[in-house]
């Protein structure tokens, strides 16, 4: 049963969406942490995971808050290539 947006905050609860992104340009922690920081300056950001090795970010967010696009403008703000590899449907939390 999905909780009405109306509720959720109350509950703590929030409707999210998983982006995954290959990041190219990244060869080292001090690159992790600038995709992250930079992701992290929008709002609705739930989570923000990196794998160097295979440059993949993976980003769970509130969609009506920041939209891949938007998530994606920050990864090549940062100085990196982006591309959406893929996404999941809304409250994937549950």
């Amino acid at each position: 049963m999905q909780i009405p947006r109306m509720f959720q905050s109350l509950l703590g609860k929030k409707n999210t969406t998983m982006a995954r992104f290959v990041v190219q340009g990244m060869n080292c922690n001090s690159c992790v942490e600038r995709v992250q920081k930079a992701i992290r300056q929008l709002p609705g950001i739930a989570s923000v995971q990196v794998d160097l090795p295979s440059g993949a970010v993976v980003v769970d967010h509130e969609p009506d808050k920041a939209t891949p696009e938007q998530i994606r403008q920050q990864i090549v703000s940062a100085g990196y290539t982006a591309n959406l590899a893929a996404q999941t449907g809304e409250d994937s939390s549950t």
